[in-house]
């Protein structure tokens, strides 16, 4: 435990990656909040200063890797950036790195949840503001974050848990025989990469999730063959289809298999892609279900994957709950 102020403590876990065999401190947090503080005033500094405390216990504990988790109380977005004084390349914010993220990212959202007002402060004049309190921190040279959503919002005619909501991501270590290993080429490097992705998403299709997968990437980089390859593997060991959406596809003739390409047509592409995204995810039958467009900038998928964490916080029962991840691929 680190003693943070009275009735403030952190718990840190000592724990082992099963996959690489390294160690890492797990650090769950709730640091203070502003609910006494007086009307305009913040106790950011404070917190900064209760999370460096958190850090420093950790390194008492060796040379691990160090993730922190839990309820900053975050007043504003940046607050981190701004008032904790907490160097850049030791700890970052999951949420900025993943490039599945939404904004604005809120767990504590007056406008969704209810219970926020049971909680606020009274006496403040504005009410509850929306907010981003809770977090997922981790060293940034250590793990590549895949997908980061909220979780315990409320089921369809029901309340939420809690005023504030939780979230969850999904990590990958950062391999040494991926990325660093001495001798082994670019090319090498991207392929194990892709194999570890692949197996990674087939591995949570085996345990009977389906699977949402948006690519990324240039054209050229690959996206189709490791997107046919994908659903390919995963319907092998489900027994379930594979679905693959893509914008392309409604230039292409179904006939002849000839692609036209009509730059006035491409927003209706595009609407048909949502639809059959749409269509696949309420059939609940597909292993994976996968959008292989180029989506170079965040708003381009973001509807897929809000249409994704919907589905899968609705509380409706699923044969095959749904899991979201993004895919990015690099040019050759």
């Amino acid at each position: 435990q680190c003693e943070l102020g009275p009735q403030k403590r952190a718990i840190v876990a000592e724990a082992m990656h099963r996959q690489n065999q390294r160690k890492m401190a797990l650090a769950c947090v709730h640091l203070v909040s502003d609910y006494r503080a007086s009307e305009g005033t913040t106790r950011a500094v404070e917190r900064g200063e209760q999370l460096r405390t958190v850090v420093e216990g950790c390194r008492l504990l060796g040379k691990l890797d160090l993730v922190v988790l839990g309820d900053l109380n975050c007043a504003t977005e940046h607050e981190d950036e701004e008032s904790y004084e907490m160097p850049s390349n030791l700890l970052s914010d999951v949420w900025r790195m993943c490039p599945g993220t939404q904004a604005p990212g809120w767990t504590f959202d007056p406008a969704t949840n209810p219970l926020t007002h049971a909680t606020c402060n009274p006496r403040r004049k504005t009410g509850p503001v929306a907010k981003r309190c809770d977090r997922v921190l981790v060293s940034k040279d250590r793990w590549t974050p895949i997908a980061y959503w909220l979780i315990g919002k409320a089921n369809e005619g029901g309340s939420a848990p809690s005023d504030h909501y939780g979230v969850a991501c999904d990590l990958l270590p950062r391999e040494m025989s991926a990325c660093e290993a001495p001798g082994a080429s670019t090319s090498e490097q991207r392929q194990q990469q892709r194999h570890q992705v692949l197996e990674h998403i087939t591995a949570l299709a085996r345990r009977g999730a389906m699977v949402v997968v948006v690519m990324r990437g240039l054209p050229g980089a690959g996206k189709s063959t490791f997107a046919r390859e994908l659903c390919a593997q995963a319907e092998a060991v489900t027994g379930r289809p594979g679905v693959r959406v893509s914008a392309d596809d409604f230039f292409t003739n179904p006939t002849t298999g000839v692609y036209q390409f009509k730059q006035a047509q491409l927003a209706q592409a595009h609407a048909s892609c949502l639809e059959r995204f749409r269509a696949a995810l309420g059939q609940d039958q597909a292993s994976v279900l996968l959008v292989d467009n180029t989506n170079t900038t965040r708003w381009e998928y973001a509807r897929y994957l809000q249409l994704a964490s919907e589905e899968a916080s609705t509380g409706r029962d699923r044969a095959h709950p749904v899991e979201a991840r993004v895919v990015e691929l690099e040019a050759p």
